[in-house]
């Protein structure tokens, strides 16, 4: 994706917030935080993005033996198994891309697993 964007826009900007925006005249002044330095720039169209964290608190997973990675994502194998094999976890609370047709496709494999049908090996 990143890739593409770079290709596509004329500028990508990560980790830069955006503080305010409003109308000027046929333009868009946006003032942009950049490392605590703020800045107006005018631009004709703005596509913002904005990061996703999971949440997953009061489930009372501090309980099981549910691992989460460095980013707070929760860990799964090909078969969509915690480390706890009794919970098994799809869609973007396991990271990756965080789009609902992977999450659809984590959940097929899950409900195969669960059913004993054989999951075929699967790109996610």
């Amino acid at each position: 994706m990143a890739k593409y964007a770079e290709k596509a826009f004329k500028e990508v900007r990560l980790k830069t917030k955006v503080a305010k925006m409003a109308t000027a005249g046929k333009q868009i002044k946006v003032t942009i935080d950049a490392n605590g330095e703020l800045k107006d720039e005018l631009y004709d169209r703005v596509l913002v993005s904005v990061g996703r964290l999971p949440n997953f608190a009061d489930l009372g997973l501090e309980n099981t033996k549910v691992e989460q990675d460095e980013k707070g994502f929760i860990k799964v194998n090909s078969r969509m198994q915690t480390a706890d094999p009794s919970i098994y976890a799809i869609g973007d609370i396991v990271g990756g891309v965080l789009l609902a047709h992977k999450a659809s496709k984590e959940a097929r494999i899950a409900v195969e697993v669960l059913t004993g049908e054989e999951v075929l090996s699967r790109k996610l």
